[in-house]
């Protein structure tokens, strides 16, 4: 594939790429989670994915039916984007854990405002 801006050839790797709504129990935000994030949620290989879509079929049921089955920890960003002209606010999640795997890693916490940790939510609690 040659690159639009620098005209270079570069190989290209195929990676899942879905729009979902990430909801924090305050509000939601649409969002994308693609590559290994998203191929960890659904049945499908990428591979299937692809030739679903070159097929024009629907599995968006199956999807949904299969990401709503994961409660998820994401780390977002938020970037702009040209589109016809005008700036556009776009989210990403760059980073996605499953509760499930979550619990098996140690997490430190800080406060944006004041830089004080919370404590782990997964070390036993002291009374």
């Amino acid at each position: 594939m040659r690159c639009p801006s620098c005209k270079e050839e570069s190989k290209v790797v195929a990676r899942t790429r879905i729009g979902i709504a990430v909801d924090d129990g305050t509000g939601s935000i649409n969002t994308v989670i693609f590559g290994l994030d998203v191929e960890k949620l659904i049945p499908f290989t990428t591979v299937q994915f692809w030739e679903a879509h070159n097929e024009e079929l629907n599995f968006s049921p199956k999807l949904a039916s299969a990401i709503e089955k994961y409660s998820i920890v994401c780390l977002i960003r938020y970037y702009e984007a040209d589109y016809q002209g005008q700036k556009e606010g776009k989210y990403s999640i760059v980073k996605a854990y499953t509760t499930e795997k979550l619990a098996h890693i140690p997490i430190a916490i800080t406060t944006v405002e004041t830089n004080e940790k919370i404590p782990d939510l997964h070390a036993p609690a002291v009374c």
